[in-house]
């Protein structure tokens, strides 16, 4: 595996990293992963920005790094790794820290009157994604209490909340976890590593709607959860964004799935032990996933299976 470190690119074993890196010492830094199909990037422009919204909130200086600079940087990596510029899903997986003082403080480092110059890391590797009787089987979660930080809209390397989430569900014998708060309105937030959606029944109108967690600073503004409520309106679907409870996820929701950048659309018909719908990717999960897929082929020119 060849990886791009501070402007190099060589092996994974031999890139190196400072022991008083700030992400080593501090969880001090940001990420992107980006999704490309057969070499081409698709929903660029939104991952870039949520990038450097999150650089602006931690205030580290990636000037030196334009966007055009980083495309070429992907594309090299991506030649260089056994043909994954050919491969039907892959991802690039992009980190920036605020870089390696020679002591440890708390502060912002600053080195012999200079600013430290952040760490660029970026890798990539291929998106495994299941076979179309396996997706349609779907899939199953945990309920894992939400006890994040205020601020997880920041996409920061500082992810031990969700590493002990997703652990949790897997010592559960579940897929994926998804969180709940903690007070008495138990509102479902977003996966621990996705965004969540639930398609519950639509009273006005007599059929269903799509549930999904609001834009705020209690979940990851999704790439893949934005396009989603983009096509699904588009489509003349109804989308509410507002937070679901406990009780409507796993007690009315007539399908459920998650959106991520690596599962693109993900169907969750078992909760907490507990059968969503029929049980299987329900119409809507099966229609939003075409319409997502149509997207991605308009962009990318990729045709997709």
């Amino acid at each position: 595996m060849i990886v791009y470190l501070n402007g190099e690119f060589l092996p994974q074993e031999e890139a190196k990293v400072s022991p008083t890196d700030r992400g080593f010492l501090f969880g001090d830094g940001i990420y992107e992963a980006i999704p490309y199909y057969k070499g081409k990037p698709f929903a660029f422009d939104g991952h870039w920005k949520r990038l450097q919204d999150g650089l602006g909130f931690l205030r580290i200086d990636f000037a030196d790094h334009d966007e055009e600079k980083m495309k070429k940087v992907f594309d090299e990596l991506l030649n260089r790794n056994n043909g994954l510029q050919q491969m039907t899903r892959a991802m690039i997986y992009l980190q920036i820290t605020r870089g390696a003082p020679p002591t440890r403080s708390h502060v912002f480092p600053v080195s012999n009157g200079t600013v430290v110059k952040p760490t660029v890391f970026a890798t990539c590797q291929e998106i495994a994604y299941p076979s179309p009787e396996r997706w349609t089987a779907g899939f199953s979660a945990a309920l894992v209490p939400d006890q994040r930080w205020g601020r997880v809209d920041i996409k920061t390397v500082n992810l031990l909340a969700n590493v002990l989430a997703a652990q949790e569900a897997k010592d559960k014998g579940a897929d994926e976890a998804i969180f709940v708060t903690e007070d008495d309105a138990h509102l479902i937030t977003e996966g621990s590593k996705a965004n969540v959606f639930g398609i519950l029944k639509d009273d006005a109108n007599g059929g269903s709607k799509i549930v999904t967690h609001p834009l705020s600073r209690q979940i990851l503004p999704g790439i893949t959860r934005n396009m989603v409520v983009q096509v699904a309106r588009n489509a003349g679907l109804i989308v509410e964004e507002r937070a679901m409870t406990r009780a409507e996820l796993t007690e009315e929701a007539q399908e459920v799935f998650i959106t991520s950048t690596t599962t693109e659309i993900k169907p969750i018909v078992k909760i907490d032990g507990k059968v969503v719908g029929d049980g299987k990717a329900g119409p809507m999960s099966t229609k939003l996933v075409a319409l997502l897929r149509s997207q991605i082929e308009v962009e990318t020119g990729v045709k997709l299976d």
